[in-house]
């Protein structure tokens, strides 16, 4: 799933952040200083609030290293197909060259 920062969902953001989220978006908006109508807005339209700005990176890294994890996880399934594939095709040349 994709993660989103908006700092402050006014009338364009919120209808960005909307559209994020309806295309399965994780879209976060930063709460701090923002007005009862910048909340509604937010809440509206599904997006999910930050305290603060800290706040917001901190699960944007944290989404990128699940994300990157995953990625790596990936890698290290090929490369253990690819190592055992290498070995049944080096079993397979030993036994036609042993006939």
């Amino acid at each position: 799933m994709k993660t989103i920062a908006l700092l402050h969902p006014g009338n364009m953001g919120s209808t960005v952040g909307a559209c994020a989220a309806f295309n399965g978006a994780r879209v976060v908006w930063v709460s701090e200083q923002r007005s009862a109508a910048t909340r509604a807005r937010a809440q509206r339209n599904s997006l999910v609030e930050a305290a603060n700005l800290a706040e917001a990176i901190q699960g944007l890294v944290h989404h990128m290293r699940t994300e990157q994890q995953m990625i790596r996880d990936w890698v290290d399934s090929q490369a253990e197909q690819h190592r055992e594939v290498r070995r049944l095709l080096e079993i397979l040349a030993r036994e036609r060259v042993d006939k």
